[in-house]
């Protein structure tokens, strides 16, 4: 009997199980496989729901313990690797979670967001922090910065203290007025440009320009008019009543004066340093006499004094523990710091914003006790400091955040001094500062041999590393666009506005508080809600999943702070249709039954306006028309838009609210997301931006910074020219308190996704070296041995052969710049873009050096890159064409696809200009074709699209003609208007004829009979009808604001308007005005039978031939031998022996003012040579002026007096001559005329450091 074949048994069967198992699965279908897993899904839940407790707890238990023998067996790796696709599930489940719920709910159930209560605290000073406001390492340090300032809190007097944080009608008295209470109790005063926002609204205090602080000496020039420290000399009540004086106090309660400056004598070491000057001059002035008392001196050390200090130097000294006073002859003062006190001067004195009494005698409410303020050489910074005085501790009283207005004035007045000195060590550092090239130091050096010494003048540059510079800004808008280049455009456009009325911000005010007091609370709470914002749109995919974003914060007028950000999605979800569009994004009201809150917030925040005709003066409108296109029109459907953001859905559902008596509908609801409005409370302006084709235009906008004036050339009146972009910088910005204290935060004011790795491009040896003046050599030796970044990519390609893969742009994602060399990067670097510095086609080497660093990976050496096929050319230029990258255009299609992508039109015009001059390129037609739009789109805004396409050809042809090539030489079209027809008929005929109906609206009712008669005349083909007038008008009747009317309403109808005035003062105040000279080529001098030099066939004949009007201003200045030349002009450019060949022709000016300049003349001569004895005088049709617009109430008698004296009808009752006038008294200037005009802000000085004034030799006629 054979044996039994044992069966397998065990592990060994389960194996063999599980392998037939495996085997069956990789030959079924898909259906199979579907029905397979649907069963074991039903048998599991089967199984499960026959469960008793105690098999549920086994199996879980069971479960959980095999779980930790696999995590115990884990390597490091593979935990990582587990944990990060946990991760990974658990931030997708929330994004979709959210994603679904902000796209598909329109009425969202979410709490507001809170940052909670502001009463965490700092360890080691006390300062009082919200838990969001938490460093990276989980501490509180902006109040101590770490333990490195702890200043002890200093006794503030009670009376005051009262004042300041009370709410009975004297405290809100004095905090509405703190500011001119404390100008006028203090010591020194802080000068600037104060310009306060227009319009109504929220205080905010903000200046324009630089500041400067200045304190006054023991004596005012003229007895009685005793101001700042000068008042601490006289008593009490005197002081009191000086002040009250002067009419800017007013308002002042004089018990509270008095109340105040005597607990200012009490407690002030300033106000006893000037008492005991007038002291000791006092005793001088008794022993010695006037002359010695003038050589009593004062400083007030920038440190505290000590007993042993200046011993032997001065005589009589006396002293405090602030200020030393002394007689001696010199009066100089022992540190250029010191402020330095004279009995009498003109001129205040200037108080360095470096010393720290600064602002202890400037704000002597905050420091009445004199608590001096930053000192240089501590071991924490000025800006530091001014933080730590701002901050918030509970039970300590800080005076500074009860000041109110006059604390917005500190906060600004501390950033301009911390920005000022910044600046300040840029100025410094770069006097002696220079940069060349590394060949161009080796010249320098080889030449100073044989130069002079005598170089250009001082250049100051503002560098791209200073915040809020234009080349900061410019580098931001670059790098902004780098990242457009990567990833797409953006898909949408967040504006988030901060909202005052926060509980956060209103629910930490101190009592009577408004929240534009205190621009600390509101920096604080807006950045942490703009935190968590970006948390919810970047982390939590609220509206998709970002890839790349960029934001800017910027300060409305009033300060309040706003970010504006851009954000680009990931493909899979892009908004692609309408209905996406209604998903994200509403303008309509919502419905207050289903959603009250959302509603309230809708109507607090989201409605524009309203402007127009239900409110004329809104900050929108200009020229009549809202400059946001509101309202918007009623729409059932939201409708996509080629080039711009959506026709949002607005539907006519009578669903409406009342603001301000007004009603408003779904036409003014700012576009906004739901669910990111009721969760934030605050005005999101939410647009859809994919549509719009110029998207650089968004990016412009957003990093737009600061509105600064052009730099100017200056000259520094020692034979040189001076460029300062740090005072131009200076000059130019705004500073509000919001903004001030959002940056002594140290806020970042933009951000990206991305780190840009900005990439130079520079020729062998021609990288920029920095050096001091006599350091040329040691410099030269550096700049051998250091490396660039294009240097040292050459030796990371020769030392690591795997880099010999990349291309010098990608580089920085897989290695990092470190120690000036290039070291891989231990993360892969998907945060990481980078970009060649743009260089133009005008530097030739350089821009095809740059080229070749995009087509050849590895290059080791500046001749590798010039080496092809083992020959080293001779030029960049010459192994770009060996590469074939010059042999059709497609390089100069890459170059200015690159740029039109960040270039604004007119720079991308001077591209192609220098490409096609440069360059040579096969076909510019083509090229010009292919970006005709981007090149034109400008000038599109504003005008036809054939008018755009001519002014594009005309400013390619300026380029051209620079290097003497034309149009036609390139093989581009003429344009089809003259370039002077184009310089003067480019006007926006919608905008013109907007502009001429409000300014008709205007006219009295003088200007319009005139206003009318003129355009009828245009409109009038009847030759026989009158077409040529004169107004006789004094100055200030209305005359240059009727012909601006007339001016803007004739180019409205698409007609031309020739305005002209015989001085150039009087033609720049009318719209396109130039002199009659200038326009009709008038000859010098004037005779009787002078011509213009205009022809036929040339453009300005051309011009002139299609003008409809003609409007001359100041005509009596005008010899009526020039009005006979442009009679014959015109008669000879329209080929009609009507006056001025059938134009119409408006004369216009004063008789009573000047009359014709003519040589050498008598009064007979001179009215021989007017208009009036002109043949033509009598074809006009005269009309007067006769309502005078600018005269005041009080000033018309002054105005009487000036009529009569130029009518000739002035009374003479001092039996004077027949010419002679009498000057009434108060019209008189004894004095100085300069002086009388311009006082103190003219002085001689320092228009003679700026002027040079030549006079010449030669004898004038």
């Amino acid at each position: 009997m054979p044996k039994r074949k044992r069966g397998v048994t065990g592990d060994a069967a389960r194996r063999q199980q599980a392998i037939r198992k495996r085997e069956r699965r990789v030959v079924e279908t898909e259906e199979e496989r579907s029905q397979r897993l649907s069963a074991m899904a039903q048998r599991g839940q089967d199984r499960r729901a026959e469960e008793t407790e105690e098999l549920r707890n086994s199996r879980l238990s069971t479960m959980a313990q095999r779980s930790q023998d696999r995590r115990a067996e884990e390597t490091m790796e593979q935990r990582n690797s587990r944990l990060s696709v946990m991760a990974e599930h658990a931030r997708e489940h929330r994004r979709i979670q959210n994603f679904y719920a902000s796209r598909t709910t329109l009425y969202p159930v979410v709490e507001e967001h809170n940052c909670g209560e502001m009463d965490n605290i700092c360890l080691k000073f006390g300062g009082l922090y919200f838990a969001a406001e938490k460093n990276a390492k989980g501490v509180y340090t902006h109040c101590c910065h770490n333990g490195k300032i702890v200043e002890q809190a200093s006794v503030y007097p009670m009376e005051m203290k009262v004042l300041m944080d009370g709410s009975d009608e004297l405290s809100v008295h004095f905090k509405n007025k703190i500011r001119s209470y404390n100008s006028a109790l203090s010591f020194a005063s802080m000068g600037a440009q104060v310009v306060p926002p227009t319009g109504r609204g929220a205080y905010c205090f903000r200046i324009h320009g630089q500041t400067y602080h200045r304190t006054s000496h023991l004596h005012p020039p003229e007895a009685g008019e005793e101001k700042f420290a000068q008042l601490y000399v006289l008593d009490s009540d005197l002081a009191t009543r000086r002040r009250m004086e002067r009419g800017e106090n007013s308002e002042f309660n004089p018990e509270l004066m008095r109340k105040i400056d005597e607990i200012i004598r009490r407690v002030n070491p300033f106000a006893d340093a000037y008492k005991m000057m007038w002291e000791l001059e006092q005793q001088v002035l008794r022993e010695e006499g006037r002359e010695a008392s003038e050589n009593v001196t004062m400083f007030i050390s920038d440190d505290r004094l000590d007993s042993s200090q200046h011993r032997g130097r001065y005589n009589a000294p006396k002293r405090n523990e602030i200020a030393m006073v002394f007689k001696s002859s010199d009066g100089v003062p022992p540190n250029n710091r010191d402020i330095c006190i004279y009995p009498k001067q003109r001129e205040l004195c200037r108080i360095s914003t470096i010393n720290p009494n600064c602002d202890p005698m400037t704000y002597v409410l905050f420091f009445p006790c004199g608590e001096r303020g930053f000192r240089i050489n501590q071991s924490f910074s000025e800006l530091q400091f001014y933080v730590h005085r701002l901050s918030v501790r509970r039970d300590i009283f800080n005076p500074i955040l009860y000041g109110g207005k006059l604390m917005q004035q500190y906060v600004v007045d501390s950033y301009v001094k911390v920005e000022g000195n910044r600046l300040n060590f840029i100025r410094h550092n770069q006097r002696m500062l220079r940069v060349e090239s590394y060949l161009g130091l080796a010249d320098h050096i080889n030449a100073l041999a044989t130069e002079a010494g005598i170089r250009p003048g001082v250049t100051v540059i503002l560098p791209s590393s200073f915040i809020g510079s234009p080349r900061a800004m410019q580098q931001n808008f670059q790098d902004a666009m780098s990242i457009v280049r990567d990833f797409g455009k953006p898909d949408l456009f967040l504006t988030f506005t901060c909202n005052p009325k926060w509980k956060e911000i209103k629910g930490n005010l101190f009592l009577g508080q408004k929240p534009h007091d205190r621009p600390d609370l509101v920096a604080r709470v807006f950045d942490i809600k703009k935190k968590a914002l970006l948390q919810d749109l970047k982390k939590n995919g609220i509206l998709g999943r970002i890839v790349a974003d960029i934001h800017v914060i910027e300060f409305q007028k009033r300060g309040l702070p706003h970010m504006h950000l851009l954000l680009v999605l990931a493909e899979e979800d892009k908004i692609r249709d309408p209905e996406s569009i209604d998903r994200i994004v509403s303008a309509e009201l919502p419905n207050e039954t289903l959603d009250s809150r959302l509603h309230e917030i809708v109507k607090a925040t989201m409605i524009h306006g309203p402007c127009g005709v239900l409110n004329p003066n809104s900050p929108c409108m200009a020229d009549g028309v809202c400059t946001k296109g509101y309202p918007k029109q009623f729409r059932e459907a939201t409708a996509e838009n080629i080039d711009g953001y959506p026709m949002y859905r607005r539907r006519d559902n009578r669903n409406h609210v009342i603001i301000n008596g007004n009603v408003v509908d779904n036409r003014w609801i700012v576009p906004y997301n739901p669910y990111l409005t009721k969760k934030y409370n605050a005005h999101i302006n939410v647009e859809i931006c994919s549509s719009i084709k110029s998207i650089k235009y968004i990016f412009k906008y957003v990093y737009k910074g600061h509105d600064c004036a052009k730099v100017v050339f200056e000259n520094n009146g020692q034979g040189s020219i001076t460029w300062d972009e740090i005072k131009t910088f200076l000059d130019a910005r705004y500073v509000s308190a919001p903004e001030a204290m959002w940056r002594l935060l140290e806020k970042k004011m933009h951000e990206k996704s991305h780190s840009i790795i900005r990439l130079p491009v520079h020729l062998p040896d021609m990288q920029p070296v920095y050096f001091y003046d006599d350091e040329e050599r040691r410099a030269l030796e550096r700049a051998a041995q250091r490396n660039t970044m294009l240097t040292a990519w050459f030796e990371l390609n020769r030392t690591d052969p795997e880099a010999n893969i990349y291309l010098y742009a990608d580089i920085p994602k897989h290695f990092v710049w470190k120690n000036n060399k290039w070291e891989r990067r231990v993360r892969l670097g998907d945060r990481i873009v980078s970009r060649l510095y743009s260089v133009s086609p005008k530097d030739t080497e350089r821009f095809h050096l740059r080229m070749l660093l995009f087509h050849v990976p590895g290059a080791k050496s500046f001749e590798e890159l010039r080496t092809y096929d083992s020959v080293t050319m001779e030029s960049f230029k010459e192994a770009c064409r060996a590469r074939n990258l010059l042999e059709d255009d497609g390089e100069w299609r890459d170059c200015l696809r690159e740029a039109s992508n960040f270039q604004m039109p007119a720079k991308l015009r001077q591209l192609f200009s220098f490409i096609c001059v440069f360059c040579n390129p096969t076909s510019p037609l083509e090229l010009w074709e292919e970006f005709k739009s981007y090149l034109c789109e400008d000038f599109a805004v504003h005008t036809s699209v054939q008018q755009s396409v001519n002014l594009a050809l005309h400013n390619i042809a300026d380029h051209l003609h620079a290097h003497n090539m034309t149009l036609t030489t390139i093989g581009l079209p003429e344009p089809a208007t003259s370039h002077t027809y184009v310089n003067i008929h480019f006007y926006d005929l919608e905008t013109e004829k907007q502009e001429g109906e409000r300014l008709m609206a205007m006219l009295h009712p003088e200007q319009r009979s005139i206003f009318d008669a003129v355009m009828n005349a245009i409109q009038d083909v009847d030759e026989a009808s009158p077409k040529t007038f004169c107004v006789n008008a004094f100055a200030g009747s209305g005359k240059s604001f009727l012909f601006n009317a007339i001016i803007r309403s004739v180019r409205g109808l698409g007609e031309i308007a020739v305005p002209v005035a015989w001085t150039g003062i009087a033609a720049i105040i009318l719209e396109g005005g130039r002199t009659a000279h200038s326009r009709f080529k008038l000859p010098v001098p004037i005779l009787e039978n002078s011509s213009c030099s205009i022809r036929h066939n040339t453009e300005d004949g051309r011009f002139l031939k299609a003008a409809k009007i003609i409007i001359w201003d100041e005509c009596t200045m005008t010899p009526h031998h020039a009005l006979s030349a442009v009679d014959r002009l015109f008669r000879d450019l329209t080929g009609s022996d009507l006056p001025f060949g059938g134009k119409v022709f408006v004369l216009s000016g004063d008789w009573r003012q000047i009359l014709p300049v003519a040589v050498h003349a008598n009064r007979t001569t001179i009215l021989e040579t007017c208009l009036k004895n002109s043949p033509l005088w009598s074809i006009f049709k005269q009309f007067a002026l006769i309502r005078n617009m600018r005269t005041e109430p009080d000033e018309k008698d002054f105005a009487d007096w000036l009529l009569h004296l130029g009518n000739g009808t002035l009374t003479n009752n001092c039996r004077l001559g027949e010419d002679d006038v009498e000057i009434p008294e108060e019209c008189v200037v004894r004095d100085s005329i300069v002086d009388e005009i311009f006082g103190s802000s003219l002085l001689i000085w320092k228009i003679c450091r700026k002027k040079l004034f030549c006079v010449p030799r030669m004898k004038i006629p």
